[in-house]
């Protein structure tokens, strides 16, 4: 919500006259993009990488900590280790399997050679019974002790086997916690255009007042993806919206509208305490706080560049609104 939507839902006035051009071009052409499906087409395709990144991040997670676990590493800033479920070899098992190893492959060229010099004895005119005995018995020995020696070896080689579990950083245990995903909520969350009555495309952040100020915002396409994505792998939601304060009943009726379309739940509603403020510097500081109570944001989703600027996110996903920009 721009700002100066914001001030005139505090204190509405008349909305200046569109210029001859305005009128001539922008109105049918937002209009048309609005009615003919194609802005909600884009948006879902805004979306889809949000939801994608929030099941991606996930996934990393739940494994990450899964190795952790194996191997008794602390999980958070204030986790205690824990027992280890996989054991690594040491530095005397890895030192034994190297070298009996070597110690198979000279007893198998040992063997091959013993075996190939009985051969050649036997087919050699004038050998005697006792030399071509004496040479295959030596070939048996020395071919018996190979596959003792690669016996050995392979016990050796299965004790020295490293984990199917890559050891993690103490480090990064360390810097597990909680996910979160922050969404904006004006057209975001929800469309204050797509199938609300009254609404008009064409007279900038006015026009989405009908379904801010009744309650009657559909849910967006795409992001309601994203949204129910995070809720499910169990991330944290934060809300973070420019709807000010100041606008008797405009919390109660956003709470009601977000509930009527499906978003029952979240962990956090900013409003914006003051509507002259920048809207970036508010936004920023909000995800600030959220960090600073332990959270990880994984994902910022917004309509305005205003929602996203300022870090705090590993990752942000702009959504297009071509009805009004702050």
């Amino acid at each position: 919500m721009a700002v100066a939507a914001a001030i005139a839902l505090a204190a509405p006035a008349a909305a200046p006259a569109a210029s001859a051009s305005a009128r001539e071009t922008a109105p049918a052409s937002k209009t048309q993009y609005l009615q003919s499906g194609q802005y909600a087409r884009d948006v879902v395709a805004a979306a889809a990488p949000a939801t994608a990144w929030i099941r991606k991040r996930s996934d990393q997670a739940i494994q990450l900590t899964a190795a952790c676990k194996a191997y008794g590493l602390a999980i958070g800033a204030d986790g205690k280790p824990g027992t280890a479920t996989v054991r690594e070899p040491t530095a005397e098992q890895l030192a034994t399997a190297a070298r009996t190893a070597a110690a198979a492959k000279r007893a198998a060229r040992r063997a091959n050679s013993a075996r190939t010099a009985a051969r050649r004895i036997a087919k050699r005119k004038g050998a005697t019974r006792t030399a071509i005995r004496q040479a295959a018995r030596k070939a048996t020995a020395l071919r018996r002790k190979a596959r003792s020696a690669a016996r050995t070896a392979q016990a050796a080689a299965a004790a020295a086997v490293p984990p199917s579990i890559a050891r993690p950083t103490a480090s990064a245990c360390r810097g597990l916690g909680p996910l979160a995903v922050v969404f904006d909520i004006d057209e975001t969350l929800l469309s204050n255009y797509i199938g609300v009555p009254g609404s008009d495309p064409e007279s900038g952040s006015v026009g989405q007042f009908p379904g801010a100020l009744s309650g009657t915002g559909t849910k967006m396409p795409g992001v309601s993806d994203a949204y129910f994505e995070a809720r499910k792998r169990g991330m944290a939601i934060f809300l973070i919206t420019a709807r000010p304060v100041i606008v008797p009943g405009l919390r109660e009726t956003t709470v009601r509208n977000l509930r009527a379309v499906g978003y029952d739940r979240w962990d956090g509603l900013s409003f914006k305490e003051n509507p002259f403020a920048s809207s970036a510097t508010y936004k920023t500081a909000e995800r600030a706080a959220i960090e600073a109570r332990g959270y990880r944001i994984v994902a910022n989703v917004g309509d305005q560049t205003s929602d996203i600027v300022g870090g705090h996110s590993e990752r942000t996903f702009k959504l297009p609104n071509p009805f009004y920009t702050g």
